[in-house]
């Protein structure tokens, strides 16, 4: 959160009283002309403002929100049943209010589907795994394994990597892929539910392994321990990281039961921010804070997977365009890394 607006942390760190500030931020990509002044020739990159090497600033007008899903299917408040472990939901801490933005069932998925890994782009476009050992069918892709990773995009399933390409997969269900995040760099942050076996000496469950390489449906990958738990007092058998992502320089995540680290414990319910998260690897954390309380905002479940999103990047504004970026590049004239533009699906009216 940049600009004097609150961090995320801030945000959500007491639900029930925080409330949602209005400031700029900098969303690090550069102003969007117009939309009624783009022209088709500079496609969507001058309307979205996604022009490498440039920054400026953009309003908040919505609130920053929670996206989650859970590893039951425990009832979420003020939404109609049934509830889905392959459901994904949100919260807006501002009106302390939930919505299903992601219904499983209506999208085609079988009913052992259970989403257990989440990195979120958009409202509309999700990467997730999936918990079941023996897989699960997802339209138009066939078999996913629980080491697989897919991309969801306005209706529409596609590869993101096949888990036995980079290392994953050869002892059962240890090495289902139960926490994900996509890093600015292009990198990916992976845990799993039990021991890895993909040559990072010591790895574990409560762990976080980062994975650099190409994606796609030739994944290659070079993996390395990103946050050895041990070191932070993640240890114990309740203590698997089962979702995590990163915002503002900190680390964010999850576990599937009881938990205790450094001035803070709690349980799968709840999100725990690691603090300046200092860059390289293995990183440490200076301190630990609460993201989200998941007893005090009425969810009675073990979240497995999630993400905070900034209001400047969740809200839709229908005279902009879209593009869901991957991977990382030279940006031409700058000779600086910079996300690469992948063209996934259709240019979507945002």
């Amino acid at each position: 959160d940049h600009g004097g607006a609150r961090h995320a942390s801030e945000i959500a760190l007491t639900p029930k009283t925080q409330g949602r500030n209005s400031g700029a931020r900098q969303n690090g990509w550069g102003q969007g002309f117009a939309a009624g002044l783009c022209r088709l020739a500079v496609v969507v990159l001058a309307c979205m403002g996604l022009m490498p090497g440039t920054s400026a600033s953009a309003s908040a007008t919505g609130s920053d929100l929670l996206y989650f899903s859970t590893a039951g299917s425990a009832s979420i408040p003020g939404l109609a049943s049934p509830y889905d472990d392959a459901d994904i939901y949100r919260f807006n801490p501002a009106t302390e209010t939930f919505d299903r933005v992601f219904d499983a069932s209506k999208l085609g998925l079988p009913g052992g589907a259970d989403i257990d890994a989440l990195y979120v782009v958009d409202p509309v476009t999700f990467y997730m795994s999936f918990n079941l050992d023996s897989g699960i069918t997802v339209p138009g892709l066939g078999v996913v394994q629980d080491e697989d990773v897919v991309l969801y995009h306005a209706g529409k399933f596609s590869w993101f990597f096949h888990g036995k390409n980079i290392g994953l997969g050869d002892d059962g269900n240890s090495e289902d892929v139960d926490g994900l995040t996509i890093r600015h760099d292009g990198s990916v942050l992976v845990s799993t539910v039990g021991t890895p076996k993909v040559g990072v000496s010591g790895a574990l469950k409560q762990d976080i392994l980062r994975c650099e390489g190409t994606f796609g449906s030739q994944a290659t990958c070079s993996w390395s321990m990103y946050l050895d738990g041990s070191t932070v007092g993640l240890s114990d058998s309740t203590e698997n990281v089962d979702a995590l992502f990163e915002l503002d320089g900190n680390l964010y995540f999850s576990t599937t039961g009881a938990f205790s680290v450094a001035g803070l414990a709690g349980g799968g319910d709840d999100i725990v921010r690691c603090d300046n998260a200092l860059a390289g690897g293995p990183i440490t954390c200076s301190s630990f804070g609460l993201l989200f309380d998941g007893k005090d905002s009425g969810v009675a479940d073990n979240i497995d997977a999630a993400q905070f999103v900034l209001d400047a990047f969740a809200d839709r504004d229908p005279f902009k365009f879209r593009v869901v970026v991957l991977g990382s590049s030279t940006a031409s004239g700058t000779g600086a890394s910079s996300l690469a533009f992948s063209w996934v699906g259709l240019l979507d009216a945002w």
